[in-house]
């Protein structure tokens, strides 16, 4: 067998028909994993017979944005089988070890098209924007559904004119079409979004380390500094160093630093403060074990939420994420005032934290734990932007638009094909 992590050369029409040829004859269904390498064998080694496709072209820093629907993605594929196609070997090397869902590691462009064209994908699932969307956006037999990585108020990202480039968006709820309806120009919000709510809700594991304590536990959950100024959201540089050391020299309080996998990505100064606030955690740690302080970088991020008293997070989907918990929610202002954030919506229910507010931060942080009184207001929050939160109510309406669309595309193709045959 060929090595199942090699790369190299591409594949043509040649090595379709052999692909082909040696799939029919052999009749292999696959749950494995699969890098198309220089041998055109390995091509005959992926299965025909899946009905949706997973693109994720990024690195594996962005992996954070596809590990949130692997439990999802496992659920659609007991009905319809599921693939994750990546194109970096890195991904499909870190991936491999996380889902019992088949991957193909499809470098070359060439690759795609083999893979695509043989078989009859009937759905490609997108979780990102990345340019390289379109690689697999080209084919026309499949409808492309943009599912996203979180719902936030980064207005910038969450309603951007990209999302035309799809059949249809899924998102979470009311507070995403208004999003879209308000935002954007020229786009049938009715006709291609679909509310499906949060499915990751649906999916809370057991906590098993939390450790016995009278400490209020505290979750810093940060986002990483943004590529623009528009969504300059994160607080490491500008809110970590204070926050981080007020918290771990406080007996009354126990911290969960949870950095962002793309912090410094964009700003190396970013990267250096998440460094040194790392390191002052984890040497709290060892002097004082008992503290239960901790770096955490768990790569599912779910059961931190439900160990934590009080989140601190900055503008990102994970405050949304936090919403249902119904404990305080401190959201950090940024500090750079060309970051756009509307708080006409729930970001004007949280405990917002300023820059001017940090000398004081573990006395704010006693306070609003103590005296939580934007709870209320938080929850009526709650359905606008998630819709049914009933255990199993999210994932069963992602499932059943998964199933609409694609009975949708083969009504299409369906209809295609008598049109075809009624011209001939």
């Amino acid at each position: 067998m060929a090595d199942p992590l090699r790369t190299g050369a591409s594949l043509g029409a040649r090595a379709r028909r052999r692909y082909l040829e040696a799939r029919r004859a052999v009749g292999i269904k696959l749950r494995d994993r699969l890098s198309i390498g220089d041998n055109e064998s390995d091509l005959a080694r992926v299965p025909l017979d899946f009905e949706v496709m997973v693109y994720f072209a990024d690195p594996p820093v962005n992996l954070y944005q596809l590990r949130q629907w692997l439990y999802p993605l496992e659920q659609l594929n007991a009905s319809h089988p599921v693939f994750i196609m990546t194109r970096e070997t890195g991904t499909f090397q870190a991936l491999a070890s996380e889902t019992e869902l088949p991957i193909v590691n499809a470098a070359p462009i060439r690759t795609v098209d083999s893979i695509c064209q043989a078989s009859d994908i009937k759905l490609a699932l997108y979780v990102n924007q990345t340019h390289q969307n379109f690689s697999a956006l080209r084919y026309a037999d499949m409808l492309h559904v943009y599912l996203s990585h979180g719902e936030s108020e980064k207005t910038a990202y969450t309603a951007s004119n990209q999302v035309k480039a799809y059949d249809f968006s899924f998102v979470a709820g009311e507070a995403a079409v208004a999003r879209y309806r308000d935002g954007l120009v020229n786009f049938d919000v009715d006709a291609r979004l679909r509310t499906i709510g949060r499915p990751q809700l649906d999916v809370r594991d057991d906590v098993g380390t939390r450790k016995t304590t009278d400490r209020t536990t505290v979750l810093y959950a940060p986002t990483w500094e943004g590529d623009r100024p528009s969504t300059a959201y994160g607080s490491v540089e500008s809110h970590g160093t204070e926050i981080v050391e007020a918290l771990i020299h406080n007996a009354k309080y126990r911290l969960i630093y949870r950095p962002h996998p793309k912090s410094g990505w964009a700003r190396p100064e970013a990267g250096a403060v998440d460094t040194r606030l790392r390191r002052a955690i984890r040497k709290a740690a060892e002097e004082n074990p008992e503290a239960g302080h901790r770096v955490d970088l768990d790569p599912h991020f779910g059961p931190q939420m439900d160990e934590a008293d009080v989140m601190i997070c900055d503008v990102s989907a994970v405050a949304m994420d936090f919403l249902p918990t119904g404990k305080p929610l401190i959201v950090t202002q940024p500090a750079r005032p060309e970051a756009t954030v509307d708080r006409s919506g729930v970001l004007g229910s949280v405990y917002n934290l300023r820059v001017d507010q940090l000398d004081r931060v573990a006395e704010l942080v006693d306070g609003w734990v103590t005296d939580d009184v934007g709870r209320a207001e938080r929850t009526g929050w709650i359905e606008r932007y998630f819709g049914d939160v009933t255990p199993g109510a999210s994932m069963r309406r992602f499932l059943d638009a998964c199933e609409e669309t694609i009975q949708l595309r083969d009504k299409l193709v369906s209809a295609r094909r008598d049109r075809r045959g009624a011209d001939s």
